[in-house]
């Protein structure tokens, strides 16, 4: 009997699970589970069946506030700092809780993948976000963050990441993709009002990433992902309709 040979990864994620805590202003527990940008990555990359390895350190507990307002994470102690060691496949992928792996890959000559969520985040406070510092040579190939988020970038940063690949997501408004100096524009088909949005980013960009290493064709990612958010958020609205502020 012949053994299938499993195939050779063609990128490595960088990224971290943990044990989501769900909390409201009173502090208290909605629900408890499984969560981190590992496990919403990683079922997008097995879904789409793109042979990748991942790399993640110690499961991290993360406390999130649920309101009005939206989410918010803190977590109650310093994370791990990662070692990820050599990365060897043309594409990687890093999405982080707070700052438990390096911003800069050294040595590697690959595309990046980057999603700033944990490194502008302030893991000590609900909500709160702190600037970054972005290496002067250190050139990523993407770059995922909420228009949030893209406060706390250098704008030196930002413009020069236009000419590569900037995506800029806007909630329910969808997103806004800057590649090679065009500005590309995703609006989805529909709006899902679900009690929270945990793991639609980590989706969005996973499912950018999978097609985009198919196709290299920077639309035709962005609908996609766009399309799979939208599917991932209608089972999160069935899932957790018994959620109310």
């Amino acid at each position: 009997m012949l053994r299938k040979l499993k195939q050779k990864p063609i990128i490595t994620i960088l990224s971290s699970f943990a044990k989501d805590v769900i909390v409201n202003d009173e502090g208290r527990i909605l629900k408890t589970q499984n969560g981190g940008p590992a496990f919403f990555i990683k079922n997008v990359f097995e879904a789409e069946k793109v042979p990748h390895r991942l790399i993640c350190g110690r499961k991290i507990e993360v406390e999130i506030l649920l309101n009005n307002k939206g989410e918010a994470r803190r977590l109650k102690k310093s994370p791990v700092c990662g070692k990820p060691g050599k990365v060897v496949t043309k594409n990687a992928l890093l999405s982080t809780i707070a700052n438990e792996w390096p911003f800069e890959l050294r040595d590697y000559s690959g595309r990046i993948f980057i999603d700033v969520q944990g490194f502008v985040r302030d893991w000590r406070s609900f909500g709160k976000k702190k600037k970054i510092l972005i290496f002067k040579n250190y050139a990523p190939f993407c770059v995922k963050a909420t228009s949030e988020e893209l406060k706390y970038l250098p704008r030196r940063f930002i413009h020069d990441q236009k000419k590569r690949c900037l995506i800029i997501t806007r909630g329910k408004k969808g997103s806004e993709i800057f590649y090679k100096n065009r500005a590309f524009h995703f609006h989805p088909r529909a709006v899902i009002n679900s009690p929270h949005t945990i793991g639609a980013g980590d989706t969005f960009f996973a499912s950018f990433v999978c097609e985009f290493i198919r196709t290299t064709d920077i639309k035709q990612s962005g609908i996609y992902a766009t399309e799979n958010v939208l599917k991932f958020l209608r089972v999160l609205k069935k899932l957790t309709y018994h959620i109310f502020i």
